[in-house]
């Protein structure tokens, strides 16, 4: 068994993040930044979420806030420690990609299944993404898991899903599955690629995590320049390429209607 000390520490250790594919580096921000931060979310959340709130809108992830933050959540990831700690893995040139909150509360309280991240972005696999609590995170109020190492496996293909319980023992006897408890003020990293699940809620009390995603400035798939300068000059945006993807399961589809309309 992984000792939980080798992928946690004051600081980031990027020898042991590239291992293993998740790090935890404890109180990140000042304890001032937090406790601002935690009462900017507690005071939205009171007002604007409590009662009521949108789950699974527009087709989003049930665990996918809807509604619209204040700014000092939205604008989490241009955070100078962020920007910093993603120039201690990228250098200076940093993009950032998008920013997510993912909440289960007694609005909403399921698992969601295991799966990797990659599939969701554009552009190339060196991403990182980071999940900064807003509310103490732990497996029993569906706090996320994550599969050590499985990042080394690369891209598992389109967006799919593996189910819970076959990453959980005795199923996966040769990796290690991990569930830190976090706290606000605490950062996690995590690979684009690692395998990654929660389970459903056992308390119903808030689990919130903003979840933003970075890569290298060596990548044009995202416009965002957070630091440092442009090192491609090839960009998405100058050819319009998702306009020229056609997925495999919208191929899949199409032939399903032609077997159809034959019948």
């Amino acid at each position: 068994m992984i000792a939980i000390s080798l992928i946690e520490g004051s600081r980031l250790d990027l020898s042991a993040f590239r291992n293993y594919g998740v790090f935890v580096i404890r109180d990140c921000f000042s304890d001032r930044e937090t406790t601002e931060l935690v009462s900017v979310w507690n005071d939205f959340y009171e007002s604007d979420l409590r009662n009521n709130r949108l789950v699974g809108a527009n087709g989003a992830s049930a665990q996918d806030l809807c509604e619209t933050v204040p700014d000092a959540i939205a604008r989490l990831y241009k955070h100078p420690r962020l920007v910093a700690l993603m120039n201690s893995i990228y250098g200076e040139n940093v993009v950032f990609c998008q920013q997510r909150i993912l909440i289960k509360d007694h609005h909403f309280g399921g698992g969601v299944p295991g799966h990797q991240d990659f599939s969701y972005y554009r552009g190339g696999m060196n991403k990182v993404g980071l999940f900064v609590p807003l509310t103490l995170c732990h497996p029993r109020n569906g706090g996320l898991h994550f599969v050590l190492k499985s990042h080394k496996f690369g891209y598992l293909g389109e967006r799919g899903y593996i189910p819970s319980p076959k990453l959980l023992p005795p199923h996966l006897d040769k990796l290690e599955v991990v569930s830190p408890t976090v706290r606000p003020g605490d950062v996690m990293l995590m690979d684009i690629c690692t395998w990654h699940f929660s389970l459903d809620s056992e308390t119903g009390e808030s689990r919130v995590y903003v979840n933003p995603y970075y890569q290298p400035a060596t990548d044009g798939s995202y416009d965002t320049l957070l630091s440092g300068a442009w090192q491609t000059d090839t960009f998405w945006r100058d050819h319009d390429i998702a306009s020229l993807l056609t997925t495999e399961s919208q191929i899949h589809a199409a032939e399903l209607r032609k077997l159809r309309e034959r019948q």
